[in-house]
């Protein structure tokens, strides 16, 4: 079938050899050749009205061409005399499939292909698509419905913001946990300024109604570069930072940041900030790293490596069916003990080929220095696949932070001990915090674990957040409890000889000898006898499922329960934003560079929701 795009929309010069577009107001009326598919482009991206007029063209063409093909067919067969017809032989019917789908569900369908698949907009256009969509169309009861790359986008903002709509209802008069640049991945247009960046910040919390009242904490990581932004919010006369370098930064400027972030969006003082645990935990790897005699080490395993993935070494490799080289890279979380892992798999290759090529050489001495970096590296990179789960607590939290420790005491290498140190350096600035605190109170699993001076914190910090929660529910009223009944959390702790953290619980624990009512005859008391009355609960062992022990307690303890569903929600990392950022890959490629920055906007939304959906 022929493309109709020429003979409605332009007139060839092929003295010139240009196609020059009839329609009034074209502003680039000339394009070279006569290409049909050039020529439909065009159409396409400049006359939205007359692309719809080529595409109700091209099907009106289609069914006729079909019409004809079959009606000629039918009358060039010429049967002789005595000839038996076909027809007498054989039934042919024409085979059909029942779809049941509907307007909704094709557009739904096709956002769905360009937002969470990442695929390029042009599939929209693609022959082979149009030959399974059009039929589809075609049988909808719904008539002048069509589906293009321009409507298509125009959903996709409209789910966007019903996305958006649904998110500022969910959060309206809730306390929430932030961590930075969840609810928007905005591509910056302008030069990083104090003025700018503190807009983009305001914008993306003034567009789902979220006060600085609701803001219980923000989680984010340690790098120099959040520090900076903060900064420059601060200090608008700050505009001398670097934006390019990116250096981690030293305690001091961590706690400055926490201040600065607080005093940049101006919250109430019960805002607190939560540090991501698994980059910190990869700071602290990359701390045991620094010794000399490894840095040595890991210079020549990485020239190996790099020479192994050269075209030469990797053409080697495939034919012997063996895996190819993995190089780290310095902002990819377990990276290193990927690379050193992989290379002790291919080690028998370096070994039969490193006298006929010298680049693979390591002595025996290096690769048992790297045998043993590995076995000092599992419990780290064991914990970070870990902490990278969505739905762990401060609690869970805890207890993979003091298995690693333990696990690297164990192994007893410089490697492992040298972690191990800067773990429990580093685990200051993440334990002593008001959040923490309170999260471990509530979790009877390491509630035992908290001095008088936590605990005090954390019923302080707990006081505060009801206050908070009752203001924003319009509540006044004390809590109040209508059931009296007697409760004991106690579960019976079948100790295990092999598990070293709930031997160092059991040790640790201090449990009072009394168990307490939760729940005496009074009509009503104010949360802060409900959080003295709760302080000593009896343990529960540290394999126990805290949601599930909260689920089955919320009529019970009301009150708590909703603290708990606080507390539990902080998120301890922000792998979920380093995840975002990757998926940043499959939308911005080479087939996609044109977005603008509001579809570009809209399309993370969509994706980063149905994907934290799944």
């Amino acid at each position: 079938m022929k493309n109709p795009v020429g003979s409605m929309f332009f007139n060839f010069d092929a003295g010139r050899n240009v196609s020059i577009c009839k329609i009034n107001g074209c502003q680039k009326p000339e394009l070279v050749g006569k290409h049909s598919s050039n020529l439909e482009k065009h159409i396409h991206a400049r006359h939205k009205d007359e692309y719809q007029l080529l595409m109700t063209a091209k099907n009106n063409a289609c069914k006729s061409t079909t019409s004809i093909t079959e009606n000629s067919t039918s009358g060039s067969v010429k049967r002789t005399a005595g000839q038996m017809s076909l027809d007498s032989m054989i039934k042919v019917t024409k085979k059909s499939i029942k779809i049941t789908l509907s307007k909704d569900d094709i557009i739904n369908a096709c956002v769905e292909m360009v937002t969470v698949n990442g695929r390029p907009f042009t599939i929209l256009h693609d022959s082979g698509f149009r030959k399974l969509l059009n039929p589809i169309i075609e049988g909808l009861p719904e008539t002048g419905f069509s589906i293009n790359s321009h409507n298509i986008k125009s959903h996709i903002i409209d789910k966007a913001q019903l996305i958006v709509k649904t998110i500022a209802t969910d959060v309206a008069n809730r306390l929430i946990s932030l961590k930075l640049k969840t609810l928007a991945i905005t591509e910056l247009m302008e030069r990083h300024s104090a003025i700018y960046l503190k807009e983009m910040v305001l914008n993306v919390l003034d567009k789902y109604g979220i006060t600085k009242t609701q803001i219980f904490s923000i989680t984010s990581d340690n790098a120099a570069n959040i520090l900076k932004m903060t900064d420059i919010i601060d200090d608008p006369s700050d505009s001398t930072e670097n934006d390019d370098d990116f250096v981690m930064a030293t305690n001091d400027e961590i706690e400055e940041f926490e201040s600065n972030v607080i005093q940049a969006i101006e919250p109430e003082p019960l805002t607190k900030k939560v540090r991501c645990s698994a980059h910190t935990l990869n700071l602290c790897i990359e701390d045991g790293l620094k010794i000399r005699l490894l840095q040595n080490l890991i210079g020549r395993i990485r020239s190996v490596v790099k020479k192994i993935r050269t075209q030469k070494y990797t053409c080697i490799l495939k034919k012997m069916g063996l895996k190819y080289a993995i190089i780290d890279v310095e902002t990819r979380w377990t990276s290193m003990y990927d690379m050193l892992q992989r290379l002790h798999e291919i080690k028998p290759f370096c070994i039969e080929y490193q006298d006929a090529m010298p680049d693979l050489k390591l002595s025996v001495n290096d690769w048992e220095a790297l045998k043993d970096m590995i076995d000092s590296l599992q419990p780290a990179r064991d914990g970070i696949i870990f902490l990278q789960k969505h739905d762990i607590t401060m609690g869970d939290f805890f207890g993979c932070w003091w298995k690693i420790i333990s696990k690297l005491k164990k192994k007893n290498t410089a490697l492992s001990n040298s972690i191990a140190k800067s773990m429990e350096k580093r685990q200051k600035a993440l334990f002593e915090n008001p959040i923490f605190s309170s999260a471990l109170f509530m979790d009877p699993r390491f509630q035992c674990l908290l001095n008088d001076t936590s605990k005090i914190e954390a019923k302080d910090h707990l006081q505060k957040t009801w206050k908070i929660i009752e203001q924003l529910t319009g509540n006044e009223n004390e809590a109040n409890i209508n059931n009296a009944q007697y409760f004991d959390a106690h579960e019976e702790n079948v100790m295990d000889p092999d598990d070293d953290l709930e031997s160092f619980i059991q040790s640790s624990s201090q449990n009072s000898a009394n168990n307490m009512l939760m729940n005496m005859n009074s009509s009503q008391r104010s949360i802060a006898i409900l959080l003295e009355e709760y302080d000593n609960t009896p343990r529960l062992h540290h394999s126990t499922d805290i949601k599930n022990y909260w689920s089955e307690h919320h009529e019970s303890m009301p009150e708590l329960y909703k603290l708990s569903q606080v507390v539990m929600a902080v998120p301890c990392t922000q792998v979920s934003v380093e995840r975002s950022f990757s998926g940043l890959k499959f939308i911005l490629s080479d087939l996609r560079t044109s977005l603008s920055p509001d579809l570009l906007e809209s399309i993370m939304i969509i994706r980063g929701n149905n994907l934290s959906n799944k």
